[in-house]
């Protein structure tokens, strides 16, 4: 009779991690596709992009509060576990939500912007003009870019590690 391999299965916080980082995926998806959609309608004269512009905002509130919840959740589970799986992805999802953060200024000046209260946008970045603005948010909208493709990683690492405790049960 041949022997049998006892299986480690995951833990229910580690389980419940992988959950989270896969919702921060699914929040990294949902900011960046309708971010991409809203630069596609920038570019057109004729297209009315407020909609898309309030969408992209609640979107990145959505992919901000996912990212929060998961890095918190990680390093919460990381003291308890000892776990630095858990550690890696939570720092990866720390960094995105740093990168978040430092756009939370353009994403307050694009809500209002979108709604029309334009004296509310102003003082939301304080003064300037929105072209001016603009201008400015080149390195914070790179590390954007890098953040998002972090937290999709973390997100990969995720469906990796619910894909492995699929076979297990």
């Amino acid at each position: 009779m041949p022997k049998q391999i006892k299986v480690k299965h995951l833990d229910p916080r580690e389980l419940k991690n992988a959950k989270l980082s896969i919702a921060a995926l699914g929040g990294a998806f949902l900011f960046g596709g309708t971010f991409t959609a809203l630069l596609s309608v920038l570019g057109k004269e004729s297209a009315d992009g407020s909609p898309l512009a309030v969408a992209v905002s609640c979107s990145f509130v959505i992919y901000l509060i996912l990212l929060l919840i998961h890095c918190i959740h990680g390093f919460v589970t990381f003291e308890k576990l000892d776990h630095y799986g858990v550690l890696m992805t939570s720092v990866l999802t720390a960094f995105s939500a740093f990168t978040a953060i430092l756009n939370v200024q353009f994403a307050a000046a694009l809500f209002f912007t979108a709604l029309g209260m334009e004296d509310s946008a102003k003082s939301v970045i304080g003064g300037k003009g929105f072209d001016e603005f603009m201008q400015t948010q080149r390195t914070s909208w790179i590390l954007m870019i890098c953040g998002v493709a972090a937290a999709m990683i973390a997100g990969l690492i995720g469906i990796v590690k619910l894909g492995k405790n699929v076979g297990k049960r």
